[in-house]
């Protein structure tokens, strides 16, 4: 609150502020401290007019978002008077009060309230994301898309959460196979902010389901649907551009292993395959 009362001070007085070390002999030095909490005392120091102005302000009742502005005008209204009375007397015909005097008369200074800046909270991330993922084994080509949410624990720990739908179509010798895929995984990681870049890496456990349909091209042969789940372990790296906007760029890489997953043999040819080893990018926004 102290940084808010002064800049808002220098604005009403249209002066400049001056950190306390660096303020010169000529310079009107303003002090302000609490006396209780709900009472302000404020003591004005004027070179120019060679005057100690004092004045106690009550806060009570007034909304502490507001507070700060209340201060701050009543310090502005009580440079502004010994201002003015140079303007209008520039040389007094009475001399100043001699300024040892003047302690005497003033309100007991107390120690000012520390004032600790609030912590940021850990951001809550939400993307939306286009993907491509890749089975090696397979080498098929499913894209889609999904959504993911990344609730920070801490400024370097975080969770992801997230779901993903997509689609291939494979061609073989004796047809053609239609696969459909749903995800979801659950990862714990660490994380890192470098001005507007953010980097991510998670480690955790994805879970899918996989159908496999097959169109035979000849009548001697019948397409099968074959559909199950699969399951492995997935490490993920990603890198937010332009991490202060609320809505900024998200890239990630994935790589897996569905240690349990969906087979589609194919008789004479590459088998289709929803297991193994696999990739993926996704590339999409994310607003924190």
């Amino acid at each position: 609150m102290a940084d808010e009362v002064g800049r808002i001070a220098a604005i009403e007085l249209h002066a400049e502020r001056v950190p306390a070390e660096e303020i010169a002999p000529d310079v009107t030095r303003i002090d302000v401290t609490c006396e209780s909490a709900d009472a302000i005392a404020l003591r004005v120091t004027d070179p120019l007019t060679s005057k100690v102005v004092a004045r106690s302000v009550s806060v009570a009742g007034i909304d502490e978002r507001a507070r700060a502005r209340t201060i701050a005008l009543a310090v502005a209204e009580l440079v502004s008077a010994s201002w003015v009375e140079l303007e209008t007397t520039p040389e007094p015909k009475v001399q100043p009060i001699p300024r040892r005097v003047l302690p005497h008369a003033l309100p007991k200074r107390t120690t000012p309230l520390p004032i600790t800046p609030k912590a940021p909270s850990p951001p809550v991330v939400f993307q939306a994301v286009a993907s491509a993922r890749v089975f090696f084994e397979s080498r098929e080509l499913l894209v889609g898309g999904g959504a993911a949410v990344e609730p920070w624990l801490s400024r370097s720990i975080l969770l992801r959460f997230d779901g993903f739908v997509e689609h291939a179509s494979a061609t073989r010798t004796p047809g053609d196979v239609n696969i459909d895929t749903a995800s979801a995984a659950a990862a714990i990681g660490l994380g890192s902010s470098d001005g507007p870049v953010r980097l991510t890496g998670t480690l955790g456990l994805r879970a899918g389901y996989a159908r496999l349909v097959g169109r035979a091209r000849t009548q001697n042969l019948q397409g099968e649907v074959i559909d199950g789940a699969w399951l492995g372990p997935e490490a993920r790296l990603g890198v937010e551009l332009g991490a202060r906007a609320h809505v900024h760029a998200v890239v990630t890489w994935s790589f897996g292993w569905a240690v349990a997953g969906v087979v589609g043999p194919i008789p004479g040819d590459r088998d289709v395959l929803a297991r193994g080893p696999y990739g993926a990018l996704a590339i999409g926004i994310a607003a924190n």
